[in-house]
């Protein structure tokens, strides 16, 4: 009985790294060069569009937001000591940095919900754009590329003189609306009045112009 000659199968010869770094290594210096400078520019485009560009971004932010801080002690020191300042202050109520459009928008809606809020009044109220403040009109609290927009709500409702006087000194009261304005008081009866009233908002925009 011979013995069986046993032939061992040939094996595929094994190579260092993954398949893609070995095409790699066996291009051309020449291609590998250009194959790592368009990657290189893919990144700085990647950083210049979004890491850099949010650097910015904040960078912007930061400086108008230390613009008002150094404004308000400025505006601070004014104040203390000056019992004028302090009436005025109290008479007119709380104050609030111009929101976004949106935001602010919104947060005018909300003061004239409250302003109304357990009154059972129902109310019109049609909000609109009445025109943009010059560029540079308000450094400091709109950043660069944007301005402050005056809005307006055109509001009508019905009431008794006493909730009538309530409401109005509620959006007065309101740091979301700057003025109340054109109050037009029309009797319906005895017991109650149409008033008809322009609440106003400040908000920042683009600039459109800037860009």
């Amino acid at each position: 009985m011979s013995n069986a000659t046993t032939t061992a199968a040939s094996k595929p010869a094994t190579t260092s790294g993954t398949p893609m770094l070995d095409r790699l290594l066996a291009m051309k210096p020449l291609y590998r060069f250009a194959i790592f400078a368009v990657l290189a520019i893919a990144i700085w485009i990647v950083a210049q569009d979004y890491t850099w560009k949010a650097a910015a971004d904040l960078d912007a932010e930061s400086n108008r937001l230390s613009r008002i801080i150094d404004d308000a002690a400025t505006r601070n020191s004014m104040i203390e000591g000056n019992d004028a300042v302090r009436s005025a202050v109290l008479a007119f109520g709380e104050a609030r940095i111009p929101r976004d459009d949106r935001d602010g928008t919104e947060a005018l809606q909300k003061s004239v919900d409250r302003a109304v809020k357990d009154t059972k009044i129902v109310y019109s109220l049609d909000v609109r754009s009445s025109g943009k403040f010059p560029a540079g009109a308000f450094p400091g609290i709109a950043s660069p590329g944007e301005r402050i927009e005056k809005v307006v709500g055109d509001m009508k409702f019905e009431a008794s003189q006493a909730v009538a006087i309530q409401v109005l000194e509620r959006l007065e009261a309101s740091p979301d609306i700057e003025s109340v304005s054109r109050v037009k008081l029309t009797k319906k009866s005895d017991s109650k009045l149409q008033v008809q009233l322009t609440v106003e908002a400040w908000v920042r925009v683009p600039d459109f112009r800037a860009r």
